[in-house]
Protein backbone atom coordinates (compact mmCIF):
# COMPACT_ATOMS: atom_id res chain seq x y z
CA UNK A 1 0.00 0.00 0.00
CA UNK A 2 1.21 3.72 -0.81
CA UNK A 3 2.28 5.60 2.09
CA UNK A 4 -0.23 8.58 0.97
CA UNK A 5 -2.72 5.84 2.12
CA UNK A 6 -1.51 6.72 5.73
CA UNK A 7 -4.67 7.15 7.92
CA UNK A 8 -5.78 10.71 8.48
CA UNK A 9 -8.03 11.44 11.76
CA UNK A 10 -11.54 12.00 10.00
CA UNK A 11 -13.16 15.31 10.22
CA UNK A 12 -15.45 15.94 13.67
CA UNK A 13 -18.48 14.48 13.12
CA UNK A 14 -21.00 16.95 11.51
CA UNK A 15 -18.97 18.98 9.83
CA UNK A 16 -17.27 18.98 6.17
CA UNK A 17 -13.77 20.18 5.00
CA UNK A 18 -15.17 22.16 1.80
CA UNK A 19 -11.80 23.78 0.99
CA UNK A 20 -10.11 20.56 -0.04
CA UNK A 21 -13.51 19.15 -1.99
CA UNK A 22 -12.43 18.63 -5.63
CA UNK A 23 -12.40 21.81 -7.76
CA UNK A 24 -14.74 19.86 -10.47
CA UNK A 25 -17.02 18.81 -8.64
CA UNK A 26 -17.32 22.16 -6.60
CA UNK A 27 -18.56 23.42 -10.12
CA UNK A 28 -21.43 21.52 -10.64
CA UNK A 29 -24.89 22.69 -9.49
CA UNK A 30 -25.55 19.18 -7.56
CA UNK A 31 -24.96 20.25 -3.95
CA UNK A 32 -27.19 19.78 -0.77
CA UNK A 33 -26.90 20.30 2.48
CA UNK A 34 -27.05 17.65 4.87
CA UNK A 35 -27.84 16.64 8.36
CA UNK A 36 -26.73 13.51 8.72
CA UNK A 37 -27.09 11.36 5.76
CA UNK A 38 -30.22 13.29 4.51
CA UNK A 39 -30.65 16.39 2.95
CA UNK A 40 -32.54 19.31 4.34
CA UNK A 41 -31.58 22.45 1.70
CA UNK A 42 -32.51 23.65 -0.78
CA UNK A 43 -35.06 21.00 0.17
CA UNK A 44 -35.81 17.90 2.36
CA UNK A 45 -37.82 16.67 -0.03
CA UNK A 46 -34.92 16.13 -2.40
CA UNK A 47 -36.59 14.23 -4.94
CA UNK A 48 -38.96 16.93 -6.62
CA UNK A 49 -41.23 15.84 -9.60
CA UNK A 50 -38.80 16.56 -12.21
CA UNK A 51 -35.53 15.35 -10.84
CA UNK A 52 -33.21 15.91 -7.62
CA UNK A 53 -33.97 19.62 -6.26
CA UNK A 54 -29.93 21.02 -5.69
CA UNK A 55 -27.94 23.57 -5.96
CA UNK A 56 -24.45 25.11 -6.41
CA UNK A 57 -21.49 24.37 -4.51
CA UNK A 58 -21.57 28.20 -3.51
CA UNK A 59 -24.87 28.68 -2.06
CA UNK A 60 -24.62 24.81 -0.07
CA UNK A 61 -21.84 26.23 1.58
CA UNK A 62 -23.49 29.88 2.27
CA UNK A 63 -26.34 27.32 3.84
CA UNK A 64 -23.74 24.88 5.87
CA UNK A 65 -25.69 26.73 8.91
CA UNK A 66 -29.20 24.61 7.96
CA UNK A 67 -27.41 21.27 8.71
CA UNK A 68 -23.97 19.58 9.20
CA UNK A 69 -22.68 18.90 6.41
CA UNK A 70 -22.78 18.71 2.51
CA UNK A 71 -23.27 16.21 0.02
CA UNK A 72 -24.02 15.63 -3.76
CA UNK A 73 -26.29 14.05 -5.68
CA UNK A 74 -25.67 12.42 -8.72
CA UNK A 75 -27.07 11.40 -11.54
CA UNK A 76 -26.21 9.23 -14.71
CA UNK A 77 -25.88 12.57 -16.66
CA UNK A 78 -23.04 13.67 -14.61
CA UNK A 79 -20.88 10.86 -15.64
CA UNK A 80 -19.95 10.02 -11.82
CA UNK A 81 -19.38 6.93 -10.00
CA UNK A 82 -19.08 6.20 -6.65
CA UNK A 83 -16.98 2.97 -5.17
CA UNK A 84 -18.38 2.91 -2.16
CA UNK A 85 -15.99 1.16 0.60
CA UNK A 86 -17.85 -0.32 3.83
CA UNK A 87 -15.67 -0.76 6.89
CA UNK A 88 -12.45 -1.24 4.49
CA UNK A 89 -10.44 0.84 7.71
CA UNK A 90 -9.53 -1.05 10.17
CA UNK A 91 -10.28 0.15 14.07
CA UNK A 92 -6.40 0.78 14.36
CA UNK A 93 -6.53 2.95 11.08
CA UNK A 94 -5.02 0.97 8.59
CA UNK A 95 -6.41 0.47 5.01
CA UNK A 96 -7.58 -3.22 4.88
CA UNK A 97 -5.99 -5.58 2.30
CA UNK A 98 -8.89 -6.11 0.31
CA UNK A 99 -9.22 -2.61 -0.41
CA UNK A 100 -5.99 -0.94 -0.41
CA UNK A 101 -5.24 -2.06 -4.12
CA UNK A 102 -8.64 -0.47 -5.32
CA UNK A 103 -7.64 2.64 -3.91
CA UNK A 104 -4.58 2.56 -5.26
CA UNK A 105 -4.96 1.47 -8.66
CA UNK A 106 -8.23 3.75 -9.18
CA UNK A 107 -5.68 6.84 -8.67
CA UNK A 108 -8.91 9.23 -8.15
CA UNK A 109 -10.28 11.26 -5.26
CA UNK A 110 -10.87 9.51 -2.71
CA UNK A 111 -12.19 10.15 1.36
CA UNK A 112 -13.18 8.85 4.56
CA UNK A 113 -16.88 8.48 5.23
CA UNK A 114 -18.18 10.30 8.23
CA UNK A 115 -17.45 7.01 10.55
CA UNK A 116 -13.92 6.94 9.49
CA UNK A 117 -14.67 3.52 8.66
CA UNK A 118 -15.12 3.49 5.04
CA UNK A 119 -14.03 5.27 2.01
CA UNK A 120 -15.62 6.93 -1.22
CA UNK A 121 -13.89 6.68 -4.06
CA UNK A 122 -15.10 8.90 -7.14
CA UNK A 123 -14.33 8.53 -10.79
CA UNK A 124 -15.57 9.42 -13.88
CA UNK A 125 -16.96 6.14 -16.61
CA UNK A 126 -20.90 5.46 -16.14
CA UNK A 127 -19.94 3.34 -19.26
CA UNK A 128 -17.77 0.98 -17.27
CA UNK A 129 -20.78 0.09 -15.37
CA UNK A 130 -22.69 -3.28 -15.76
CA UNK A 131 -25.76 -2.03 -14.33
CA UNK A 132 -26.49 0.21 -11.71
CA UNK A 133 -25.29 -1.58 -8.34
CA UNK A 134 -24.40 -4.71 -10.42
CA UNK A 135 -21.19 -5.13 -8.17
CA UNK A 136 -21.00 -5.52 -4.67
CA UNK A 137 -18.34 -7.94 -2.99
CA UNK A 138 -17.60 -9.15 0.54
CA UNK A 139 -13.72 -9.48 1.24
CA UNK A 140 -12.60 -12.07 3.30
CA UNK A 141 -11.08 -9.10 5.78
CA UNK A 142 -14.51 -7.90 6.27
CA UNK A 143 -14.89 -4.75 3.83
CA UNK A 144 -17.00 -4.47 1.62
CA UNK A 145 -17.90 -2.74 -1.94
CA UNK A 146 -19.98 -1.71 -4.04
CA UNK A 147 -20.49 0.59 -6.85
CA UNK A 148 -23.21 3.15 -8.75
CA UNK A 149 -24.16 5.94 -10.42
CA UNK A 150 -26.24 4.91 -13.41
CA UNK A 151 -30.21 4.52 -14.08
CA UNK A 152 -31.29 7.07 -11.03
CA UNK A 153 -30.04 9.59 -8.77
CA UNK A 154 -27.82 9.11 -5.27
CA UNK A 155 -27.16 11.25 -2.18
CA UNK A 156 -23.81 11.25 -1.39
CA UNK A 157 -22.17 12.69 2.03
CA UNK A 158 -19.26 14.24 1.71
CA UNK A 159 -16.53 15.08 4.13
CA UNK A 160 -13.54 16.42 2.24
CA UNK A 161 -11.24 14.18 4.81
CA UNK A 162 -9.01 13.21 1.60
CA UNK A 163 -7.50 9.92 1.67
CA UNK A 164 -3.67 10.79 0.25
CA UNK A 165 -3.70 14.23 -1.89
CA UNK A 166 -5.42 13.72 -5.12
CA UNK A 167 -8.13 16.47 -5.41
CA UNK A 168 -8.85 15.04 -9.32
CA UNK A 169 -11.67 12.97 -9.93
CA UNK A 170 -9.99 10.72 -12.77
CA UNK A 171 -11.77 9.80 -15.63
CA UNK A 172 -11.35 5.72 -16.31
CA UNK A 173 -14.31 4.01 -17.59
CA UNK A 174 -12.25 1.44 -18.48
CA UNK A 175 -11.45 1.06 -14.65
CA UNK A 176 -15.05 0.39 -13.68
CA UNK A 177 -15.31 -2.39 -16.17
CA UNK A 178 -12.06 -3.66 -14.92
CA UNK A 179 -13.60 -4.00 -11.19
CA UNK A 180 -16.64 -5.98 -12.20
CA UNK A 181 -14.27 -8.63 -14.09
CA UNK A 182 -11.93 -8.99 -10.81
CA UNK A 183 -14.87 -9.07 -8.60
CA UNK A 184 -17.89 -10.94 -10.37
CA UNK A 185 -19.96 -12.29 -7.57
CA UNK A 186 -23.18 -10.16 -6.64
CA UNK A 187 -23.91 -10.98 -2.77
CA UNK A 188 -26.83 -9.69 -1.87
CA UNK A 189 -28.80 -10.22 1.52
CA UNK A 190 -32.60 -11.15 0.59
CA UNK A 191 -33.59 -12.82 3.66
CA UNK A 192 -36.08 -11.21 5.82
CA UNK A 193 -35.19 -12.89 9.14
CA UNK A 194 -35.05 -10.32 12.01
CA UNK A 195 -32.27 -10.83 14.81
CA UNK A 196 -32.39 -8.98 18.10
CA UNK A 197 -29.03 -7.62 19.26
CA UNK A 198 -27.74 -7.07 22.53
CA UNK A 199 -24.71 -4.78 22.28
CA UNK A 200 -21.52 -4.63 24.95
CA UNK A 201 -19.02 -2.46 25.58
CA UNK A 202 -18.47 1.51 26.50
CA UNK A 203 -18.93 2.50 22.87
CA UNK A 204 -22.77 2.60 23.86
CA UNK A 205 -22.09 3.82 27.10
CA UNK A 206 -24.38 7.25 27.33
CA UNK A 207 -24.49 9.25 30.49
CA UNK A 208 -28.32 9.14 31.20
CA UNK A 209 -29.61 12.80 32.36
CA UNK A 210 -33.33 12.43 32.50
CA UNK A 211 -35.32 9.68 35.06
CA UNK A 212 -38.18 8.50 32.19
CA UNK A 213 -38.38 5.27 30.42
CA UNK A 214 -39.12 4.09 26.72
CA UNK A 215 -42.76 3.15 27.80
CA UNK A 216 -43.00 7.11 29.51
CA UNK A 217 -41.78 8.92 25.90
CA UNK A 218 -44.01 6.38 23.93
CA UNK A 219 -46.75 7.14 25.77
CA UNK A 220 -46.27 10.80 25.46
CA UNK A 221 -45.47 10.09 21.70
CA UNK A 222 -48.98 8.56 21.37
CA UNK A 223 -50.53 11.50 23.14
CA UNK A 224 -49.24 13.85 20.49
CA UNK A 225 -50.67 11.45 17.83
CA UNK A 226 -54.00 11.40 19.21
CA UNK A 227 -54.28 14.85 20.41
CA UNK A 228 -52.45 17.51 18.91
CA UNK A 229 -52.75 19.42 15.74
CA UNK A 230 -50.85 19.88 12.27
CA UNK A 231 -47.12 19.18 12.22
CA UNK A 232 -46.97 18.27 16.13
CA UNK A 233 -49.80 15.22 15.61
CA UNK A 234 -48.59 14.35 11.56
CA UNK A 235 -44.69 13.98 13.11
CA UNK A 236 -46.24 11.91 16.37
CA UNK A 237 -47.83 9.40 13.93
CA UNK A 238 -45.18 9.28 11.88
CA UNK A 239 -42.23 8.67 14.77
CA UNK A 240 -45.13 6.44 15.97
CA UNK A 241 -45.01 4.36 12.48
CA UNK A 242 -41.07 4.02 13.11
CA UNK A 243 -40.87 2.92 16.19
CA UNK A 244 -43.20 0.09 15.27
CA UNK A 245 -42.25 -0.86 11.62
CA UNK A 246 -39.33 -3.22 10.93
CA UNK A 247 -36.01 -2.34 8.88
CA UNK A 248 -36.18 -3.95 5.20
CA UNK A 249 -33.82 -6.83 4.17
CA UNK A 250 -31.42 -4.46 3.04
CA UNK A 251 -30.30 -6.05 -0.29
CA UNK A 252 -27.49 -4.04 -2.44
CA UNK A 253 -30.39 -3.87 -4.83
CA UNK A 254 -31.86 0.02 -4.81
CA UNK A 255 -35.20 -0.51 -4.89
CA UNK A 256 -35.87 -3.71 -2.92
CA UNK A 257 -34.00 -2.03 0.16
CA UNK A 258 -36.06 1.25 0.29
CA UNK A 259 -38.59 1.38 2.96
CA UNK A 260 -42.25 3.17 2.96
CA UNK A 261 -43.06 3.98 6.16
CA UNK A 262 -46.77 5.76 6.83
CA UNK A 263 -46.55 7.32 3.55
CA UNK A 264 -43.02 8.74 3.85
CA UNK A 265 -40.71 6.77 1.00
CA UNK A 266 -36.77 6.40 3.11
CA UNK A 267 -33.93 5.09 0.87
CA UNK A 268 -32.45 2.40 2.90
CA UNK A 269 -33.09 1.25 6.30
CA UNK A 270 -30.55 3.68 7.76
CA UNK A 271 -32.24 6.82 6.63
CA UNK A 272 -35.42 5.89 8.24
CA UNK A 273 -33.41 4.69 11.39
CA UNK A 274 -32.26 8.19 11.76
CA UNK A 275 -35.66 9.99 11.08
CA UNK A 276 -36.79 7.83 14.15
CA UNK A 277 -33.76 8.94 16.16
CA UNK A 278 -34.14 12.76 15.07
CA UNK A 279 -38.02 12.55 16.27
CA UNK A 280 -36.54 10.59 19.48
CA UNK A 281 -34.34 13.64 20.06
CA UNK A 282 -37.65 15.62 20.14
CA UNK A 283 -39.25 13.60 22.72
CA UNK A 284 -36.48 12.38 25.01
CA UNK A 285 -34.83 15.92 25.23
CA UNK A 286 -31.69 15.32 23.88
CA UNK A 287 -31.18 12.72 26.44
CA UNK A 288 -29.07 10.19 24.29
CA UNK A 289 -29.33 7.52 26.72
CA UNK A 290 -32.85 7.27 26.60
CA UNK A 291 -32.69 7.51 22.65
CA UNK A 292 -31.09 4.27 22.83
CA UNK A 293 -33.50 2.54 25.37
CA UNK A 294 -36.13 4.10 23.43
CA UNK A 295 -34.41 2.48 20.29
CA UNK A 296 -33.72 -0.68 21.88
CA UNK A 297 -37.60 -1.28 22.68
CA UNK A 298 -38.91 -0.52 19.26
CA UNK A 299 -39.00 -2.77 16.10
CA UNK A 300 -36.08 -0.95 14.77
CA UNK A 301 -33.77 -2.26 16.90
CA UNK A 302 -34.44 -5.66 15.12
CA UNK A 303 -31.74 -6.20 11.96
CA UNK A 304 -31.61 -7.93 9.45
CA UNK A 305 -29.08 -10.78 8.90
CA UNK A 306 -26.87 -8.46 7.84
CA UNK A 307 -25.57 -7.03 11.53
CA UNK A 308 -24.77 -3.40 12.08
CA UNK A 309 -21.52 -2.63 14.25
CA UNK A 310 -21.88 -0.48 17.40
CA UNK A 311 -20.11 2.23 15.49
CA UNK A 312 -23.24 2.30 13.63
CA UNK A 313 -25.58 2.80 16.50
CA UNK A 314 -23.76 4.85 18.43
CA UNK A 315 -23.32 7.59 15.51
CA UNK A 316 -27.04 7.36 14.40
CA UNK A 317 -27.43 8.15 17.97
CA UNK A 318 -25.06 11.54 18.42
CA UNK A 319 -26.25 12.20 14.83
CA UNK A 320 -29.52 12.63 15.58
CA UNK A 321 -29.26 14.38 19.04
CA UNK A 322 -27.11 17.12 17.14
CA UNK A 323 -29.88 17.18 14.18
CA UNK A 324 -32.60 18.13 16.49
CA UNK A 325 -32.33 21.78 18.07
CA UNK A 326 -35.66 21.60 19.71
CA UNK A 327 -37.09 19.64 23.06
CA UNK A 328 -40.56 18.87 24.57
CA UNK A 329 -40.54 20.51 27.37
CA UNK A 330 -40.32 18.02 31.14
CA UNK A 331 -43.78 19.84 32.05
CA UNK A 332 -45.35 18.37 29.07
CA UNK A 333 -43.85 14.96 29.67
CA UNK A 334 -44.99 15.24 33.07
CA UNK A 335 -48.82 15.78 32.15
CA UNK A 336 -49.27 13.19 30.19
CA UNK A 337 -47.40 10.18 32.18
CA UNK A 338 -49.24 11.49 35.15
Amino acid sequence: MSASFQFVEPASKGSTKVDTLPPSLREMDIWVVESGKRPVYPSAKWQGDDGPITTTFEDAKAHLHRGDGLGVIIQPSHDLVCIDGDSVVSDSGEIRDGFAPILEASDSYAEYSQSGEGIHILVRGVDGLQSDRAMTYDFDDGGHIDLFGSQEARNIRLTGDVVGDNRTIRESPQFVQELHTQFPTVETTTSSTQIQHSIDGDVLDFEESEDYTPADVRTTIETYAEYGSGDAQRRAEQILALWHSHPSPNPRDSQTRRERVSGETYNSPSEADYDFLTGLAYYCRGDKSLMLRCWQASNRWTRPTKEKSPTYYHRTVESAAKASTTRISRQNIVEVNE
